[in-house]
């Protein structure tokens, strides 16, 4: 019986630590209230152990109370020097630092360039016009160009959109910009634009195409952007 009492004694005492601690405020003593108890457990399972060899009951608590010590310390370094680092690293996933990855090699092609005129070409040949577009997002790297546009005609003397509303995903091979996916705005009933979204945010994520080729909000939206 008295093993069993002075076994349990630190256990007892939890509530009073608890209570004697809440002038420091409540989230402390809960914290020290449970780091209390990783000793404390283990003398109250350790100490009828070391009864049980035959030792005294002085013998018996204080080898009991250097365990759980030297557990609660073990568990403390474990802590810091491995929990904490893993949480950081985890912090986000592999896909999350990619997407807030700044990438440079990302540009909006100036107008009357070269690189902008070969896109917005490749983009006319695939619609199978050869009017002007209104561009209204074009970015560009090495590889990949991503273009928002709208096909603009001569009305007068004025410029007049049509219903040629373009998104458009072209990658270059050699030479030459080609269109690897396209959604309009004249064909949204028979090529919905939520499909095409979908498409190039998968395309996005398994070829790890950079995400500034894309107007913001693009890349979490069914709706169009740009």
């Amino acid at each position: 019986m008295k093993t069993a009492l002075v076994a349990l004694g630190p256990l007892v005492v939890t509530p009073l630590i608890a209570f004697l601690l809440m002038e420091f405020g409540p989230e402390r003593s809960v914290l020290i209230t449970l780091w209390w108890l990783v000793p404390a457990i283990v003398f109250a399972i350790a100490m009828p152990l070391f009864r049980r060899r035959g030792q005294s009951l002085a013998q018996a608590s204080g080898w009991a109370a250097g365990l759980g010590l030297l557990i609660a310390i073990i568990v403390f370094v474990g802590l810091v020097f491995g929990y904490t680092p893993s949480v950081g690293a985890a912090t986000l996933p592999p896909a999350t630092a990619e997407l807030q990855r700044p990438d440079t090699s990302v540009k909006t092609p100036p107008t009357g360039s070269a690189s902008r005129t070969a896109i917005l070409d490749a983009v006319r040949a695939h619609v199978r016009v050869k009017s002007r577009f209104k561009v209204s997002h074009l970015r560009a790297s090495d590889r990949w160009a991503f273009v928002r546009c709208t096909e603009v005609v001569e009305d007068g003397t004025q410029l007049q959109e049509t219903d040629l509303d373009v998104a458009a995903l072209l990658e270059r091979r050699g030479s030459r910009w080609t269109v690897v996916d396209l959604w309009s705005l004249s064909t949204n009933d028979e090529r919905p634009y939520t499909p095409f979204a979908r498409r190039i945010r998968q395309r996005t994520k398994d070829a790890h195409l950079p995400t500034a080729l894309f107007p913001t909000g693009f890349l979490t939206s069914d709706v169009p952007v740009g």
